[in-house]
């Protein structure tokens, strides 16, 4: 099935664009109930990642997620709503992290802005290593990696 095409665009192609839309639009509602499920800022961005982690509860299943990606990579209309869902979630997880900071999980003067994109980065990696190796679940592995990262940010580390 071809997504791009000069006619109408397809009743599958309409669901596939307003699903991603419905993904953008409920990113911020996803942060407020990791916040509220969790008692500190640093403790619901563990909880994000156990949601970035349940893409690949099982390798068929990241497979699914990824064959998705392609889609949303090279049409224009599923693009915009994906980079729209991605930019959302690092405003949120940026304001988790200044939040960090302010409750002192992590140190005075981080840069969160940069933090956010590596917090991002680490994950969307960590899930791709992840399905690599296959080791414990994937909410551990990205856990753990994301406490790495953290880590040198963390108020006595060295």
């Amino acid at each position: 099935m071809h997504w791009c095409s000069a006619s109408a665009p397809s009743t599958e192609h309409g669901l596939l664009v307003a699903l991603t839309q419905q993904a953008a639009d409920t990113a911020p509602a996803l942060f407020a109930q990791l916040r509220a499920a969790h008692p500190s800022p640093l403790a619901a961005l563990g909880g994000y990642a156990d949601c970035v982690a349940q893409m690949g509860a099982s390798p068929a299943g990241l497979a699914h997620h990824l064959a998705y990606l392609q889609l949303d990579l090279t049409d224009p209309d599923l693009h915009r709503n994906v980079r729209a869902q991605a930019h959302a979630s690092r405003v949120a997880i940026r304001e988790l992290l200044d939040d960090a900071v302010a409750a002192g999980e992590l140190t005075a003067g981080v840069d969160t802005s940069g933090l956010a994109r590596s917090v991002e980065a680490v994950l969307s990696g960590s899930l791709m290593t992840w399905a690599f190796y296959q080791e414990g679940t994937a909410s551990d592995w990205l856990r753990e990696d994301l406490g790495r990262l953290l880590e040198p940010y963390q108020p006595g580390s060295c």
